[in-house]
């Protein structure tokens, strides 16, 4: 019999998840060589070379000019991005990357992966869509069904809360490195999303953030050392990393220094102050998102949770600004585990009878993970 497993396609983490019909859980694959369950979603192609993930992000430094992330948003457009292919290209060999290795060593009795649940999110167009859909034929699955963002959130927060929440309205807030989805869904015995109550955008995710704050260190570097920091294709995306580690340290230190690469002696003192300065036009455009989904629904239709989703949701200014602007809704979850998320799609392979046919009480889940 096929096998199915469930991917979290993230704009710059992915995490396969499958269904266990044995232990009846839904489990987290660790794939071979990985610490945790996240991979990044990052390539490195050329002419005789092709990388992913780890792989990628440990190449960047040697040919950072084959060097790619974030390819999913461009799905839907024909341009090259990297190595000569276009984003569904690209996608399609990532896709085909994760089947292989999960049919070669991730499943019992030598089965082979052919079936697929896809996270979207909320922002992709039925255009994007589309070739998501084919870009995961073209790696070799067989069936591919697609699940949006904010319902995977909801079905692993039912399943947290033992499967049964009547009534249950949650304001699920998705705010990864590419996008931010934000749906308000009714969490009953099943998941109900109008797409109404739905809104996305792929122009204030974490990478956005990162980009400003590499802007404003060039400007410091500029001004308190008199040197231009390199900005060619090859040598912005070593910066970005280092910048996106930046961005996080700055969560938990007040202060931390920037190194500027090949010159250790030259250093700018970042503050938590500032960054939070240059972000705060992003929380502001999220969290008037937030209200333009909630503010025209009746009363009894208004969200009494919030669901935070995704890394950028963990910035203590994100954490803050959700908090103070939604007084009216009562706060009280955040999946700090996002793998907990990512079993999601192995409940939609149960519940579309994509693996054997038999459906099961969420409830009955237990996610766990597997090291392949």
């Amino acid at each position: 019999m096929p096998r199915a497993v469930g991917i979290d396609f993230g704009t710059t983490k992915t995490i396969v998840s499958r269904y266990n019909s044995r232990t009846d859980q839904a489990e987290t694959i660790l794939l071979p060589g990985y610490d945790s369950a996240p991979v990044p979603t990052t390539i490195s192609v050329a002419d005789n070379r092709f990388l992913f993930g780890n792989d990628a992000e440990d190449d960047v430094v040697l040919h950072p000019l084959d060097y790619c992330r974030g390819f999913k948003l461009s799905l839907g457009r024909n341009d090259a991005i990297v190595g000569g292919l276009n984003a569904k290209q690209l996608t399609g060999r990532f896709l085909r990357v994760l089947r292989e290795i999960c049919s070669e060593r991730g499943f019992i009795d030598d089965e082979k992966v052919e079936d697929v649940v896809i996270t979207i999110p909320v922002a992709f167009s039925p255009a994007q869509i589309q070739e998501l859909r084919d870009a995961a034929k073209d790696a070799g699955f067989n069936r591919v069904e697609t699940l949006m963002e904010p319902e995977a959130a909801g079905r692993a927060y039912l399943k947290e809360q033992g499967g049964r929440l009547p009534g249950r309205k949650v304001l699920v807030i998705d705010w990864g490195g590419g996008t931010v989805d934000v749906a308000v869904l009714t969490i009953g015995d099943t998941i109900q999303c109008d797409p109404e109550n739905a809104s996305g955008d792929d122009s204030v995710g974490g990478d956005a953030i990162d980009r400003k704050l590499w802007d404003s260190i060039q400007k410091r570097f500029r001004d308190e050392h008199g040197m231009k920091i390199p900005t060619s294709r090859g040598e912005i995306p070593g910066y970005l990393r280092d910048v996106e580690k930046a961005k996080k340290k700055l969560d938990s230190k007040d202060f931390i220094d920037f190194y500027a690469r090949g010159e250790s002696l030259k250093k700018i003192r970042l503050s938590r102050v500032e960054f939070e300065n240059l972000a705060q036009g992003f929380v502001i455009k999220v969290v008037q998102k937030i209200r333009r989904v909630i503010d025209p629904l009746p009363v009894e239709h208004k969200p009494d949770a919030i669901l935070l989703i995704g890394g950028t949701c963990r910035m203590p200014l994100v954490k803050k600004a959700i908090k103070d602007a939604l007084t009216d809704v009562y706060y009280s979850i955040e999946f700090e585990n996002d793998p907990e998320v990512a079993t999601a799609p192995a409940h939609e392979i149960v519940i579309t009878d994509q693996l054997d046919g038999t459906k099961f009480d969420l409830s009955t889940f237990t996610p766990t993970r597997v090291e392949i």
